[in-house]
Protein backbone atom coordinates (compact mmCIF):
# COMPACT_ATOMS: atom_id res chain seq x y z
CA UNK A 1 0.00 0.00 0.00
CA UNK A 2 1.58 3.09 -0.91
CA UNK A 3 1.60 6.48 1.57
CA UNK A 4 -1.18 7.92 -0.25
CA UNK A 5 -3.45 4.89 0.51
CA UNK A 6 -2.32 4.57 3.59
CA UNK A 7 -2.73 8.07 4.18
CA UNK A 8 -6.59 7.54 3.30
CA UNK A 9 -7.40 4.80 5.06
CA UNK A 10 -5.83 7.08 7.72
CA UNK A 11 -8.40 9.45 7.12
CA UNK A 12 -11.13 7.27 6.39
CA UNK A 13 -11.28 6.03 9.52
CA UNK A 14 -10.63 9.26 11.08
CA UNK A 15 -13.60 10.60 8.77
CA UNK A 16 -15.98 7.43 10.21
CA UNK A 17 -15.09 8.14 13.43
CA UNK A 18 -16.35 12.00 13.54
CA UNK A 19 -19.37 10.96 11.63
CA UNK A 20 -20.60 8.60 14.43
CA UNK A 21 -19.32 10.61 16.72
CA UNK A 22 -21.66 13.56 15.09
CA UNK A 23 -24.18 10.50 14.86
CA UNK A 24 -24.07 9.88 18.23
CA UNK A 25 -23.99 12.97 20.27
CA UNK A 26 -27.28 13.98 17.84
CA UNK A 27 -28.95 10.84 19.25
CA UNK A 28 -27.86 11.59 23.05
CA UNK A 29 -29.06 15.58 22.20
CA UNK A 30 -32.19 14.32 20.93
CA UNK A 31 -32.93 12.48 23.86
CA UNK A 32 -32.35 15.19 25.64
CA UNK A 33 -34.70 17.50 23.09
CA UNK A 34 -37.36 14.92 24.24
CA UNK A 35 -37.86 17.17 27.12
CA UNK A 36 -39.82 19.62 25.61
CA UNK A 37 -42.90 18.76 26.73
CA UNK A 38 -45.91 18.63 24.40
CA UNK A 39 -48.91 20.85 24.97
CA UNK A 40 -51.98 18.70 26.00
CA UNK A 41 -55.00 19.97 25.51
CA UNK A 42 -58.29 18.93 26.53
CA UNK A 43 -61.19 19.54 24.40
CA UNK A 44 -64.77 20.74 25.08
CA UNK A 45 -66.53 18.31 22.82
CA UNK A 46 -68.57 15.34 23.15
CA UNK A 47 -66.53 12.02 22.54
CA UNK A 48 -68.57 9.51 24.08
CA UNK A 49 -70.83 8.83 27.53
CA UNK A 50 -67.59 9.84 30.08
CA UNK A 51 -66.59 12.59 28.53
CA UNK A 52 -69.51 15.11 27.63
CA UNK A 53 -69.84 17.61 29.71
CA UNK A 54 -71.79 20.50 28.26
CA UNK A 55 -75.74 21.39 28.88
CA UNK A 56 -77.17 19.95 25.72
CA UNK A 57 -76.50 16.74 24.02
CA UNK A 58 -79.43 15.90 22.14
CA UNK A 59 -82.18 17.45 20.45
CA UNK A 60 -85.15 19.04 22.00
CA UNK A 61 -87.86 21.71 21.89
CA UNK A 62 -85.37 23.90 24.25
CA UNK A 63 -81.87 22.51 22.40
CA UNK A 64 -83.13 22.91 18.95
CA UNK A 65 -79.30 23.50 17.77
CA UNK A 66 -77.97 20.22 19.61
CA UNK A 67 -76.37 17.16 18.14
CA UNK A 68 -74.39 14.00 19.50
CA UNK A 69 -71.66 15.28 17.93
CA UNK A 70 -71.16 18.50 19.84
CA UNK A 71 -70.87 20.08 23.21
CA UNK A 72 -72.62 23.08 23.45
CA UNK A 73 -73.83 25.64 25.81
CA UNK A 74 -77.40 25.05 26.09
CA UNK A 75 -77.95 23.97 22.67
CA UNK A 76 -77.00 27.43 21.71
CA UNK A 77 -73.89 26.87 19.07
CA UNK A 78 -73.24 31.34 19.09
CA UNK A 79 -73.68 31.42 23.02
CA UNK A 80 -70.77 32.01 25.50
CA UNK A 81 -69.23 28.41 24.92
CA UNK A 82 -65.38 27.72 26.93
CA UNK A 83 -64.20 25.59 23.99
CA UNK A 84 -60.38 24.42 25.49
CA UNK A 85 -57.74 24.28 27.90
CA UNK A 86 -54.39 23.43 27.27
CA UNK A 87 -51.77 22.65 29.86
CA UNK A 88 -47.90 23.15 29.25
CA UNK A 89 -44.52 23.47 31.47
CA UNK A 90 -43.25 26.89 31.03
CA UNK A 91 -39.53 26.34 29.76
CA UNK A 92 -37.69 29.94 30.03
CA UNK A 93 -38.24 33.20 32.23
CA UNK A 94 -39.29 34.49 35.28
CA UNK A 95 -41.87 30.62 36.04
CA UNK A 96 -39.28 28.27 34.69
CA UNK A 97 -40.75 24.74 35.54
CA UNK A 98 -44.28 26.08 36.52
CA UNK A 99 -47.22 24.76 34.85
CA UNK A 100 -49.55 27.04 32.61
CA UNK A 101 -53.40 26.40 31.95
CA UNK A 102 -54.57 28.26 28.83
CA UNK A 103 -58.32 28.49 29.32
CA UNK A 104 -59.75 29.05 25.48
CA UNK A 105 -63.50 30.68 25.24
CA UNK A 106 -65.96 32.71 23.57
CA UNK A 107 -66.91 33.92 27.51
CA UNK A 108 -66.30 37.45 27.83
CA UNK A 109 -65.49 38.06 31.74
CA UNK A 110 -68.63 40.67 33.33
CA UNK A 111 -69.72 41.05 29.71
CA UNK A 112 -72.19 43.63 30.31
CA UNK A 113 -69.58 45.90 31.96
CA UNK A 114 -66.99 45.94 34.82
CA UNK A 115 -70.37 47.22 37.44
CA UNK A 116 -72.51 43.84 36.12
CA UNK A 117 -71.76 41.05 38.98
CA UNK A 118 -72.83 38.41 36.63
CA UNK A 119 -71.53 36.50 35.23
CA UNK A 120 -68.38 36.38 36.29
CA UNK A 121 -65.50 33.69 35.76
CA UNK A 122 -65.85 30.40 37.94
CA UNK A 123 -62.68 28.94 39.61
CA UNK A 124 -60.22 26.59 38.28
CA UNK A 125 -60.22 22.90 40.05
CA UNK A 126 -57.93 20.58 40.04
CA UNK A 127 -57.77 16.99 41.49
CA UNK A 128 -54.65 15.86 42.18
CA UNK A 129 -55.90 12.17 42.67
CA UNK A 130 -57.33 11.84 38.36
CA UNK A 131 -60.47 12.73 36.69
CA UNK A 132 -63.34 10.66 37.88
CA UNK A 133 -66.61 11.70 36.66
CA UNK A 134 -69.71 10.12 37.69
CA UNK A 135 -72.05 8.76 34.96
CA UNK A 136 -75.22 6.63 36.36
CA UNK A 137 -75.83 3.11 34.62
CA UNK A 138 -79.09 3.76 34.51
CA UNK A 139 -79.78 8.17 34.11
CA UNK A 140 -83.05 9.29 34.98
CA UNK A 141 -84.18 11.64 31.87
CA UNK A 142 -82.76 14.34 34.45
CA UNK A 143 -79.57 13.19 34.52
CA UNK A 144 -78.87 12.34 30.49
CA UNK A 145 -76.52 15.90 30.09
CA UNK A 146 -74.01 14.90 32.56
CA UNK A 147 -73.93 18.23 34.29
CA UNK A 148 -77.06 16.95 36.27
CA UNK A 149 -75.79 13.92 37.13
CA UNK A 150 -71.93 14.57 38.34
CA UNK A 151 -72.58 17.92 40.89
CA UNK A 152 -70.79 18.15 44.17
CA UNK A 153 -72.40 15.44 46.11
CA UNK A 154 -70.64 12.78 43.33
CA UNK A 155 -68.15 12.24 40.31
CA UNK A 156 -64.43 14.01 40.72
CA UNK A 157 -62.94 15.82 44.30
CA UNK A 158 -61.78 18.61 43.12
CA UNK A 159 -58.96 18.88 46.08
CA UNK A 160 -57.17 22.31 44.47
CA UNK A 161 -59.10 25.45 43.58
CA UNK A 162 -57.76 29.05 42.39
CA UNK A 163 -59.96 31.51 43.32
CA UNK A 164 -59.74 33.30 39.85
CA UNK A 165 -59.53 36.95 40.28
CA UNK A 166 -62.52 39.41 39.92
CA UNK A 167 -61.69 42.06 36.48
CA UNK A 168 -64.28 42.93 34.38
CA UNK A 169 -64.26 42.78 30.17
CA UNK A 170 -64.56 46.32 30.45
CA UNK A 171 -61.58 47.39 32.89
CA UNK A 172 -59.21 49.39 31.55
CA UNK A 173 -56.21 47.10 31.69
CA UNK A 174 -58.21 44.08 29.81
CA UNK A 175 -60.44 46.18 27.55
CA UNK A 176 -56.84 47.64 25.85
CA UNK A 177 -54.00 45.15 26.42
CA UNK A 178 -53.75 42.35 29.19
CA UNK A 179 -54.35 41.79 32.42
CA UNK A 180 -51.75 40.20 35.04
CA UNK A 181 -51.42 39.95 38.50
CA UNK A 182 -49.86 38.01 40.88
CA UNK A 183 -52.86 36.31 43.29
CA UNK A 184 -51.75 36.25 46.97
CA UNK A 185 -53.15 33.37 49.02
CA UNK A 186 -55.50 32.43 46.09
CA UNK A 187 -54.68 28.34 45.85
CA UNK A 188 -56.66 26.57 48.37
CA UNK A 189 -56.46 22.41 49.08
CA UNK A 190 -58.48 20.37 50.92
CA UNK A 191 -57.24 18.31 54.06
CA UNK A 192 -58.33 15.76 55.92
CA UNK A 193 -61.40 16.19 57.75
CA UNK A 194 -61.72 19.57 56.10
CA UNK A 195 -63.27 19.17 52.70
CA UNK A 196 -63.65 22.33 50.96
CA UNK A 197 -66.96 24.10 50.30
CA UNK A 198 -68.32 25.43 47.16
CA UNK A 199 -70.36 27.98 45.59
CA UNK A 200 -73.48 26.86 43.83
CA UNK A 201 -75.36 30.57 43.32
CA UNK A 202 -73.65 33.52 42.54
CA UNK A 203 -76.29 35.63 41.77
CA UNK A 204 -77.70 33.98 38.90
CA UNK A 205 -78.32 30.50 37.92
CA UNK A 206 -75.97 28.40 40.09
CA UNK A 207 -76.63 25.14 37.30
CA UNK A 208 -77.59 22.36 39.68
CA UNK A 209 -75.36 21.86 42.49
CA UNK A 210 -72.44 22.45 40.26
CA UNK A 211 -69.06 23.54 41.92
CA UNK A 212 -68.55 27.05 40.45
CA UNK A 213 -66.41 28.59 42.66
CA UNK A 214 -64.29 28.21 45.99
CA UNK A 215 -66.17 29.23 48.99
CA UNK A 216 -64.41 28.06 52.15
CA UNK A 217 -62.61 24.78 53.88
CA UNK A 218 -58.99 23.32 52.85
CA UNK A 219 -56.27 24.96 53.51
CA UNK A 220 -54.42 28.09 51.72
CA UNK A 221 -51.42 26.73 50.28
CA UNK A 222 -49.50 29.47 48.46
CA UNK A 223 -50.32 32.13 44.97
CA UNK A 224 -50.40 31.92 41.36
CA UNK A 225 -49.76 33.74 38.47
CA UNK A 226 -53.38 35.28 36.62
CA UNK A 227 -53.09 36.52 33.01
CA UNK A 228 -56.13 37.81 30.82
CA UNK A 229 -55.96 38.66 27.12
CA UNK A 230 -57.69 38.72 24.09
CA UNK A 231 -57.16 35.08 21.90
CA UNK A 232 -55.68 35.88 18.45
CA UNK A 233 -56.96 35.17 15.35
CA UNK A 234 -55.10 31.53 14.70
CA UNK A 235 -55.80 30.81 18.22
CA UNK A 236 -59.49 31.45 17.43
CA UNK A 237 -59.37 29.23 14.57
CA UNK A 238 -57.62 26.42 16.40
CA UNK A 239 -59.56 25.80 19.14
CA UNK A 240 -63.26 26.82 17.01
CA UNK A 241 -64.91 23.47 17.12
CA UNK A 242 -68.01 23.72 15.72
CA UNK A 243 -66.91 27.10 13.18
CA UNK A 244 -69.63 29.72 15.05
CA UNK A 245 -67.47 32.24 16.77
CA UNK A 246 -64.29 33.40 15.34
CA UNK A 247 -66.00 36.35 14.52
CA UNK A 248 -66.04 37.79 18.30
CA UNK A 249 -64.08 38.35 20.48
CA UNK A 250 -62.63 35.68 22.89
CA UNK A 251 -60.52 35.55 26.04
CA UNK A 252 -57.86 33.61 26.95
CA UNK A 253 -57.44 33.34 30.97
CA UNK A 254 -54.36 32.04 32.10
CA UNK A 255 -53.13 30.21 35.57
CA UNK A 256 -49.28 29.56 36.35
CA UNK A 257 -48.46 27.94 39.08
CA UNK A 258 -45.61 26.06 40.85
CA UNK A 259 -46.11 22.11 40.48
CA UNK A 260 -44.39 21.49 43.74
CA UNK A 261 -46.58 23.48 45.55
CA UNK A 262 -49.09 20.81 45.21
CA UNK A 263 -46.81 17.85 45.48
CA UNK A 264 -46.87 16.91 41.60
CA UNK A 265 -45.29 13.75 40.68
CA UNK A 266 -44.27 13.32 36.88
CA UNK A 267 -46.46 10.88 35.42
CA UNK A 268 -49.33 11.88 37.36
CA UNK A 269 -53.01 12.02 36.29
CA UNK A 270 -54.73 15.33 37.21
CA UNK A 271 -58.45 15.83 36.68
CA UNK A 272 -59.36 20.13 35.31
CA UNK A 273 -62.91 21.79 35.70
CA UNK A 274 -63.69 25.32 34.74
CA UNK A 275 -66.75 26.92 33.94
CA UNK A 276 -68.28 31.00 33.84
CA UNK A 277 -70.22 31.63 37.10
CA UNK A 278 -73.59 30.32 35.28
CA UNK A 279 -72.25 27.36 34.48
CA UNK A 280 -73.48 27.15 31.38
CA UNK A 281 -70.73 25.14 29.76
CA UNK A 282 -68.28 23.04 31.77
CA UNK A 283 -64.57 21.86 30.33
CA UNK A 284 -63.74 19.40 32.66
CA UNK A 285 -60.81 16.34 31.63
CA UNK A 286 -57.89 14.96 32.60
CA UNK A 287 -53.81 15.40 31.28
CA UNK A 288 -50.64 13.91 32.52
CA UNK A 289 -48.45 15.90 34.62
CA UNK A 290 -44.70 15.55 32.42
CA UNK A 291 -42.02 18.01 33.47
CA UNK A 292 -39.69 18.64 31.18
CA UNK A 293 -36.88 16.55 33.12
CA UNK A 294 -39.96 13.91 33.73
CA UNK A 295 -40.19 13.08 30.15
CA UNK A 296 -36.68 11.67 29.85
CA UNK A 297 -35.18 8.10 31.19
CA UNK A 298 -31.86 8.44 33.21
CA UNK A 299 -29.66 7.96 31.08
CA UNK A 300 -29.47 7.65 27.15
CA UNK A 301 -30.06 4.20 26.42
CA UNK A 302 -26.96 1.14 26.22
CA UNK A 303 -27.40 1.24 22.55
CA UNK A 304 -26.67 5.11 22.29
CA UNK A 305 -23.60 4.96 24.10
CA UNK A 306 -22.26 1.89 22.12
CA UNK A 307 -22.61 4.15 19.35
CA UNK A 308 -20.34 6.99 21.15
CA UNK A 309 -17.69 4.58 22.14
CA UNK A 310 -17.81 3.40 18.74
CA UNK A 311 -17.13 6.62 17.14
CA UNK A 312 -14.45 7.40 19.55
CA UNK A 313 -12.02 4.24 19.38
CA UNK A 314 -12.66 4.64 15.67
CA UNK A 315 -11.76 7.97 15.80
CA UNK A 316 -8.65 7.76 17.77
CA UNK A 317 -7.62 4.95 15.73
CA UNK A 318 -7.92 6.78 12.42
CA UNK A 319 -6.52 9.63 14.05
CA UNK A 320 -3.58 7.33 15.64
CA UNK A 321 -2.97 5.81 11.85
CA UNK A 322 -2.87 8.93 10.37
CA UNK A 323 0.01 10.80 12.85
CA UNK A 324 2.15 7.44 12.33
CA UNK A 325 1.72 7.76 8.89
CA UNK A 326 2.79 11.28 8.91
CA UNK A 327 5.64 10.25 10.64
CA UNK A 328 6.99 8.08 8.78
CA UNK A 329 6.44 10.16 5.74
Amino acid sequence: MNFVSKLLSGKKAFSKGVLLLVVSTAAILATSAHAQIANQVIWDKYEGANTFWGSANQYSSSHPNAALSQDITWGLIGSDEVRAASISSVLTGQYKGFLQVNIYTAFLNRQNGANSDWPMLGDLFLSTTGWDPYVPNHPSSNQLNHDTADNSSNGTRWNVAFDSPDIGYKDALYAHSTFSAVEKGAVHRDAAGNLMNYDFDTGGAGRLNQEISWDSGGVTVGDYVFQARHATTQEKSAYDLYSGLTDRDWSVYTYIFDPNMLGLKAGQEIGLRWQPTCANDILEGGFIYNPPEGDLPPTPEPSTYGLLGAALCLGFAGFSRWRKQRKAA
